[in-house]
């Protein structure tokens, strides 16, 4: 990548005797200049620093995308990368390692911490506990930024608490580019609600809003934790801002069936990943959810809805593949509810091990 050849021109880092190999910390900030010197009055002021907290759990082919991304900053030296890896199948913490090792040392800070995997909220509480900047954005293991997503982020952040950015699923098939059109769609649809659990969903936090929220919430383990994380802010009164400007780009994994899957995994989740306190935060979400299933014998009032904004937006994704795609979320999430239904209330008839 050009942001590579760029970053090895930055100030060197090291590696201090007997520190944690998977930490590399940049000690160019941490000179200070000797008294007398002509420039002591000119000091520049202390630069905003963005921490970068990354999850990841079997993304072996995406993490490197993900990662290569963060080197298009204008500012490495302000920047920290905080990646938590869960336990995976295939070699995500291998190719973290080897990044950090690489590339480490162009960052304020870049620390690889494992977790057991139960919990992406976990994960990135943890994530957010190590990182020390002034704004924390959270990212997922198949997540990109965007050329200018760290200018744009700053000049946004300013007077704000939470930004939710707009998410672009990246085309790679028939399947991702009606996923795409459609996630549009929602957002622009959910970011006039004014509904926490609805809107579109926060993954930049000002360190100060983060404090208050007594660090990210463990409200579920998998399901909506970034909706959650939302609205708990904003029930606390931050202040929260929709930027479509400020922009990541989504790698999912192609195929009508990958999408399916997820959302059937989504709809389990509801009943075996939400704490009860949870729940009662996403109540209005859930019901709009529930709703929808009523559309899927004949899907006539989503097919008339979908069929205006699209023309209204010019959807990259013709009205049928985006139908195809809307009613496979919708079925996948209402089986997968039943699945959930069943094995949570199955279980309270039996004894605690």
């Amino acid at each position: 990548m050009a942001g590579r050849s760029r970053v090895a021109t930055k100030a060197s880092g090291s590696v201090e005797p007997g520190a944690d190999p998977g930490q590399v910390t940049n000690r160019a900030s941490d000179l200070s200049l000797r008294p007398g010197s002509a420039s002591t009055s000119l000091a520049p002021p202390s630069p905003t620093v963005v921490s970068f907290v990354v999850t990841a759990k079997g993304n072996a082919d995406t993490i490197g995308v993900c990662l290569d991304s963060l080197l298009n900053l204008i500012d490495l030296e302000a920047a920290e990368l905080v990646v938590v890896v869960a336990p995976s199948a295939d070699d995500t913490l291998g190719k973290v390692k080897s990044f950090i090792e690489s590339e480490g040392k162009a960052f304020r800070k870049a620390v690889v911490r494992e977790d057991p995997g139960g919990s992406l909220s976990y994960a990135r509480r943890l994530g957010a506990s190590i990182s020390a900047g002034d704004i924390v954005v959270f990212l997922d293991g198949d997540m990109a930024l965007t050329n200018g997503f760290y200018r744009t982020l700053l000049s946004k952040m300013e007077g704000k608490d939470l930004i939710a950015p707009a998410v672009e699923v990246v085309s790679l098939d028939e399947a991702t580019q009606a996923f795409k059109a459609f996630l549009k769609v929602f957002d622009s649809v959910s970011s006039g609600v004014g509904e926490g659990g609805v809107v579109p969903q926060v993954r930049a936090y000002s360190a100060k809003a983060l404090e208050r929220m007594g660090g990210y919430p463990l409200l579920s383990r998998f399901f909506a934790e970034d909706r959650l994380a939302t609205a708990y802010g904003l029930l606390l009164g931050l202040k929260y801002s929709y930027e479509p400007s400020v922009r990541l780009l989504k790698l999912d994994s192609p195929t009508y069936l990958r999408y399916l899957s997820k959302h059937y995994r989504y709809g389990r989740g509801i009943h075996t990943d939400l704490t009860p306190a949870g729940r009662v935060l996403l109540r209005n979400y859930l019901l709009l959810r529930r709703f929808a299933y009523i559309d899927l014998p004949l899907p006539v009032a989503t097919t008339l809805y979908l069929a205006k904004r699209l023309r209204e937006d010019q959807g990259p994704a013709p009205l049928s593949k985006v139908m195809v795609i809307k009613w496979l979320l919708d079925f996948g999430m209402l089986v997968g509810e039943v699945a959930g239904s069943v094995s949570r209330w199955g279980s309270r008839g039996k004894p605690a091990p």
